[in-house]
C-alpha cells in the first residue's frame, strides 16, 4: 500500500517516469544487498536447466500479451490478433507437452495433482480474469 502512495506522490510532484526509475534503483540496490550480504547456499540443485521449456512458454506469454494487446486497437477479429492468439495456445500445448515429458521440467505440473493447489490456482486466474477487465472499465476510461 505504501508503494501505491509513494508512486502516486512521485506521479503527482515529478514524472509518472520517476516511478519505473525509483523501482529500478531500488530493485539494483536489493540485487548488490543479497549479492554481497546473502549466504551462501550449501544446496545445489540437481539436473539441468529446462532451457526448452523456458523459450516455449516465454513464446507464449509473449504472443498471448501481444495478443490482448493488439485486440484493444485492433480488434478481436483482426488477422493479427487472432494470429497472435493461436499461436499463444499452440505454444501453451507443446509446453504442457514438453514439461510433462522431459526429465527436468522447468514447472512441475504434476503439483496441480494435489486438489488445494488446483483449486487455489483456478481461483487466483477467476480473480485476475474479473479484476483486470474491471480496471479496464473504470471511470477513467469510459468517456
Amino acid at each position: 500500500m505504501i508503494g501505491f502512495a509513494a508512486g502516486g506522490v512521485l506521479a503527482q510532484y515529478t514524472s509518472w517516469r520517476m516511478i519505473f526509475a525509483l523501482g529500478a534503483v531500488l530493485v539494483f540496490v536489493a540485487l548488490w544487498l543479497v549479492w554481497r550480504r546473502g549466504p551462501e547456499s550449501a544446496a545445489r540443485a540437481e539436473g539441468r536447466f529446462d532451457t526448452k521449456g523456458a523459450v516455449v512458454s516465454s513464446i507464449s506469454a509473449i504472443t498471448l500479451l501481444g495478443g490482448l494487446t493488439l485486440a484493444t486497437s485492433s480488434g478481436w477479429t483482426s488477422p493479427a490478433t487472432i494470429g497472435l492468439l493461436v499461436v499463444a495456445a499452440v505454444a501453451a500445448l507443446m509446453w504442457i507437452r514438453h514439461e510433462r515429458s522431459t526429465e527436468n521440467p522447468l514447472v512441475d505440473l504434476g503439483v496441480l495433482a494435489d486438489r488445494r493447489v488446483a483449486v487455489v490456482n483456478l481461483l487466483g486466474a477467476a480473480l485476475m480474469a474479473v479484476v483486470i477487465p474491471a480496471r479496464h472499465r473504470s471511470p477513467e476510461h469510459v468517456s
